[in-house]
This record gives structure tokens, sequence and C-alpha cells, in this order.
């Protein structure tokens, strides 16, 4: 047997002892992997086709096979399809470069390259704007000493509580200067979360407290106004049992005059600050969504980040810094509170945030003056006329909210990293659902007299 015979039949040989040991040669296991890479592609299975195109760049390196000029398309289409298009370019240049002029998908090859090219430019704006916003937010971090100075300074200046024309006092207000901050909405139930820079260009004052029951009775005394829960279809909702016929007086649970009144719905709120604004003669109103989350977190850095706060930062219980779920409530883990408040506590009961505002978080939710389109996304301003819908918003979280979501920093609490917003009709009530205002400040407008500006 002559050499050239001898090697014929060594090769024969050896493939039969490969398929004899369950192996096959090296080109036919690479064109096994093109053919499953074939089938990922026609049932969308992405991610594991993405996979397995570095198998088998591997595998022919390893082997020293060359790739087909077709595989280098393929594989540029999988990583446009995964919004991948630095890869995808990379592959494109390979293939263009491998499969010329003459190559069988030349033209759509150029056609997906423009794209990528696209993505490409995109993406790179977008991570230019990240980190542009990520700048400014450490901007804002570095100026956290002096945003708190400035609030608390504005906030501890008394304000002298506005006389009413039929004897007494009005509600104890608390200054809010000033200032741009990130004004993040989240829905109940809704992951997603709308952000946006906000300038709030004017001071304005807002409730030291949530109005209580004993200021709302003397607004009903003064007018014999009746509750929307206690006219004709008028509703209450009872948060820890199915009691019925309920109304801001008659609640099935025992309230002081220094509790904040509830069941009260939005309209009913607005009675009272018309009423209020009528014996006093200043502007009283619900606050605005922004409004009431600024005030919320102002004195505070994480008014303005976007990041969630570490767990570094959290405090694991909150208990006794905000009226929340009792234990004895509800049956859940949940929640170990045991601060002996079942419902609503006595406005001031819990330590005020830093500005002095007492049950930002926690007691009750509040009303706002501010109604929610789908379509916009965002709470929209009552008072620049666009609340012609039934979804109205309500702030902040009651006594029935869990304490596993609450976290506190900077001697602020925050819930669920965020402050979340519900929407109701506004003739809803609930027991865990009151209000307080905002008064705006008469500001003096600057004229010119004789080429001077005086106020």
């Amino acid at each position: 047997m002559n050499y050239r015979n001898h090697s014929i039949w060594l090769s024969i040989l050896l493939a039969g002892l490969l398929i004899a040991a369950g192996q096959l040669p090296p080109e036919i296991m690479a064109d096994r992997h093109r053919v499953r890479l074939d089938r990922l592609i026609s049932e969308n299975r992405h991610q594991e086709a993405y996979r397995l195109t570095s198998e088998i760049v591997e595998f022919y390196e390893e082997h020293d096979l060359e790739l087909p000029h077709e595989f280098h398309f393929k594989q540029a289409r999988i990583a446009s399809s995964l919004g991948l298009p630095k890869e995808a370019i990379t592959a494109l240049h390979t293939y263009l470069n491998k499969a010329g002029k003459e190559g069988a998908r030349y033209l759509d090859a150029l056609e997906l390259l423009d794209r990528a090219e696209e993505k490409l430019r995109e993406a790179e704006a977008e991570r230019k704007r990240i980190e542009a916003e990520r700048r400014r937010a450490e901007a804002i971090r570095n100026r956290h000493t002096e945003l708190v100075n400035r609030q608390i300074q504005s906030a501890s200046v008394p304000l002298a509580r506005d006389p009413l024309s039929s004897g007494g006092l009005g509600p104890e207000m608390v200054t809010v200067a000033k200032g741009r901050f990130q004004h993040d909405f989240k829905m109940w139930g809704d992951p997603k979360s709308r952000v946006r820079w906000v300038e709030i260009e004017q001071p304005f004052a807002i409730s030291k407290y949530e109005v209580t029951r004993g200021e709302f009775r003397r607004f009903v005394k003064a007018t014999r106004y009746r509750t929307e829960a206690e006219q004709k279809g008028g509703k209450c909702d009872h948060e820890f049992s199915s009691l019925e016929g309920i109304s801001w007086n008659r609640l099935g649970f025992d309230q002081t005059d220094a509790h904040p009144v509830v069941c009260v719905s939005r309209r009913d709120a607005m009675a009272y600050a018309k009423w209020l604004s009528r014996e006093t003669g200043r502007n009283y109103r619900l606050p605005t969504a922004v409004e009431w989350q600024y005030a919320a977190r102002a004195g505070s850095a994480m008014a303005m980040l976007p990041e969630p706060l570490e767990d570094s930062e959290a405090m694991p219980n909150p208990c006794g810094r905000a009226n929340l779920t009792e234990r004895s409530a509800i049956n859940n883990s949940d929640t170990d509170c045991l601060d002996g408040v079942t419902f609503t506590a006595q406005v001031g009961s819990f330590p005020p945030s830093e500005i002095g505002l007492h049950d930002m978080i926690g007691n009750v939710e509040e009303w706002v003056s501010s109604c929610f389109f789908e379509g916009k996304g965002l709470p929209q301003d009552e008072n620049a006329g666009h609340c012609n819908t039934r979804q109205h918003v309500t702030a902040g979280t009651g006594y029935s909210s869990l304490t596993n979501r609450v976290r506190y920093a900077d001697g602020t609490l925050f819930y669920d990293y965020m402050r979340p917003f519900d929407l109701y009709e506004s003739s809803y009530g609930r027991t865990n659902l009151g209000f307080r205002l905002v008064k705006d400040f008469e500001l003096k407008k600057k004229t010119k007299e004789k080429g001077d500006v005086v106020e």
C-alpha cells in the first residue's frame, strides 16, 4: 500500500472511531452549531442565539476553521435585535470586509449598518444626558447644606396666625422657601416613576398640621355645611372594617378635636379652604402635588437626587417617627409597630420634619388640588384649568401604611423611596384621608417711578 492510500484509510479509520465514540468531526459539529443558530433565530430566541454566536466563534478558532461570511451578518442582526448597536457594527464591518460587494447580503448589511450607527448615536446621546444629570445631582448634593439652611431659616421665621372675622385664629403655617427640586411622581401599583425637574418660583406657606376635626367643626357650625358622606350618594370607606354610613363626626373609632378630620371629600376640603379665605381675607387652597412633595421633602438632599436610598442609610424600624400600621390592627408580618395608635393620632404626636411639618408621612393621606391625565403621565394643576376629569390626586401615606416600605435618611422619612400618589373621585372619602392647606403670600410688585425701582 502506498503512502497516499495509507493516509486515506487512516482518515477513514479515525472518522469511524470518532463516530463510534459518540463524537463528530469538527466540520460536522460546526454545521450543527449553525443549524441550531438558525433555529433559535426563527423562534425569536435572540438571547440564546447571541450566546451561541460567541460559542461558535470560539469553536471555529479552536479547530482552525473559517467562519462563513453569512455568519457575521446573522450575528449583526441578532445583536441589533437585542439593542447592541456597537456589537452589530463590529459584526457588519467583518462581514463587509470579508464578503465585499459580492456578498449575498451586501445591500442589507449597508442598511443595517446605517440603523446600528443611528442607534449608537442615540445611545451615546442618552449616556451623555444621564451623565449630565448625574453631575447636576452631584452639584445639588454639594449645595445640600445651603438648601437646608435656607429652608430651616425660612421655616423658623414665626408666621402670625391669621385672625378670623368671626373670632379666633386660623391654622399654624410653615414657610417653604422657593427653590428647585426633582419631582418624582409614582402611582400605587405602577412601577414606572415619572421624574422631572421643577422650579418653585415663589415661597408659600403650608399648614404645620393636618386640618383638625375641631377646625373643620367650626366651619360646619358657621355654614351648616353637610359633607358629601352625609348627603345622599356620598361615600366614606373604613380602612380596617366594612362599616357603612359613617362620616367625619361618626367614624366607628374615637377621635377628639385635636385629631385630623377624615371622611372628607375633595369638594369638602375645598369648601373649607374657601370659607377660611373669606374669614381671613387671605388665599387658602389645597396644595398642588408638586408643592406637597416639595414641602414634604424640603431640607433633604434626597428631595433632589434620582438614586434610591442605600441600605446603609436606612433605619430598620421607623415606628415612633410616624403613625403607621399598628401590628394589632392587622395580622401582618410586614409591620411590627406597637405604638398604641391603631387609627388616627392627634396632630403633632410624632416628630416633625426638619422644617417643622408634622405627619407628611403617616397618620392620614391628604387631598391635593391636582388631577391626573393618563396621556400626560404627570399630575396637572387645577389652577391652570386642567381638571376636567374625575381622577383626582391624593398624596402621602396614612395609618394603614406598612412600615416595611418606609426608610429614613437626613432626618426625613421616605415611603418606598419616593412619595406615592393615589387617584380617587372628588366625592370619595376614607377614614385615613384628610388634607392640609397652602396659603399664598401677597408679593409686592416692583414698579418704575421717576427712573427708580421701588417696592
